[in-house]
C-alpha cells in the first residue's frame, strides 16, 4: 500500500510490505450489504513498523477534521501537530491530517486510536486510491499505527 519511497530504502523491500499488510480482502455481507473486509497482519516490533512506515512522528492530536472513504467505510480524520520526527520527511510544527485506518467487518470495532488527549507516536503511510485506502496520510494499520509517546 505504500506508494511513497524514502531515500536510502531498497525498492524491493517496500514492494513486499503491502502483501504483509493486507492478508485477506473479501466480500462480507452485513446489514448494509457487501463491504470490504481486511485482516491486518501485526508487525512484530517498532523496528518493523518503522521500516514499513513512510513517516514516523511524535505528535499531539488536536481535533477531528472529518472523515474520508477508506476500505469501503468512512475513516475518521484527525488533525495532528508534529512534535518530533523519528523517520521520514516532516518538521516539528507541521500539521497533518491523518486517517485512523479502520477495522472492517467487525460488529464492535475497537475505539478510535487517535481519539486521545496525550502525546502519541504515529507510524504513517500514504493512502492510495487504487487499493481503497484513500488519499493522504493514514495509520500504518488499525493496530500498529499509534502508541503513547
Amino acid at each position: 500500500m505504500s506508494g511513497h519511497v524514502r531515500a536510502g530504502r531498497r525498492r524491493g523491500a517496500l514492494r513486499a510490505a503491502p502483501v504483509a499488510l493486507v492478508l485477506v480482502v473479501a466480500a462480507c455481507t452485513g446489514p448494509a450489504g457487501a463491504q470490504t473486509c481486511v485482516d491486518w497482519v501485526p508487525y512484530p516490533d517498532e523496528a518493523a513498523r518503522t521500516q514499513a512506515a513512510a513517516l514516523v512522528v511524535d505528535a499531539t492530536v488536536h481535533e477531528r477534521a472529518g472523515t474520508r472513504p477508506m476500505l469501503g467505510t468512512q475513516a475518521a480524520v484527525w488533525e495532528v501537530e508534529v512534535v518530533a520526527v523519528v523517520a521520514g520527511d516532516a518538521a516539528p510544527g507541521d500539521r497533518l491530517h491523518v486517517a485512523a485506518t479502520p477495522v472492517t467487518c467487525t460488529p464492535d470495532p475497537p475505539p478510535d486510536p487517535l481519539d486521545v488527549d496525550h502525546p502519541v507516536r504515529l507510524w504513517l503511510d500514504r493512502g492510495d486510491p487504487a487499493d481503497g485506502t484513500g488519499e493522504g496520510w493514514r495509520l500504518l494499520t488499525p493496530y500498529d499505527g499509534v502508541r503513547p509517546a
